[in-house]
């Protein structure tokens, strides 16, 4: 039997349209995966912490995180310079004061690479805090520093201590503590991120 030709109309058929289509238009069925598809970054799991929490000279342990504009993050993506955190819940006003002048402390210490972020643990419910909790905490305070969300909690559960709501960091480059406060007057952070970053003479601020 001679071989069969495939005229021009035979291409609309649906045993040859389909197949087009499917590579074409969607690569082949199944494949799972998109170009816009987020990928959320590695992070290695919090290390194993005692019940008084994260201790001056203790490397805090790497999470992933994510940010009032919705990115996801890891904490050591802050480990080059710096880095000042707040951990606090949405529904306590205890470190207005502080939480109000991260920025003005940020501007403060330029040049020295500082990045001062806040960690939010809860939301007003005393849930997990959500995007928009994020959003809203950097609005409240006119924040233009990071706002962070732990959705695996696992953060949190490494730096506070048994009983424990609120917690200030300054860590040096990698991550390591140098300095622990219990929500501390702006003076007294702005002391401790001196002698963290080494600035001579301590830089000062006031509330």
């Amino acid at each position: 039997m001679a071989p069969r030709m495939v005229y021009p109309a035979d291409v609309f058929s649906p045993t040859v349209l389909l197949p087009i289509s499917c590579a074409f238009f969607w690569g082949c069925i199944g494949r799972g995966d998109s170009a816009d598809a987020k990928v959320e970054p590695p992070c290695e799991g919090p290390a194993a912490v005692g019940a008084d929490g994260v201790q001056v000279g203790d490397t805090l342990p790497d999470a992933l995180l994510i940010d009032q504009d919705g990115e996801s993050l890891c904490l050591s993506d802050f480990s080059s310079a710096p880095l000042a955190l707040e951990i606090v819940p949405i529904w306590t006003h205890g470190c207005e004061a502080l939480t109000g002048s991260v920025d003005a402390i940020t501007d403060s210490f330029d040049g020295t690479g500082l990045i001062f972020a806040v960690l939010i643990t809860e939301s007003m419910n005393g849930d997990s805090p959500t995007v928009q909790d994020l959003r809203d905490f950097a609005d409240y305070y006119e924040l233009q520093a990071p706002v962070l969300a732990d959705p695996e909690d696992a953060l949190p559960g490494a730096i506070l201590g048994e009983g424990e709501s609120v917690e200030f960091l300054v860590m040096g480059p990698s991550l390591v503590v140098g300095a622990e406060e219990t929500c501390p007057s702006v003076e007294t952070i702005c002391s401790e991120i001196s002698s963290v970053v080494g600035a001579d003479p301590p830089i000062l601020c006031s509330d």
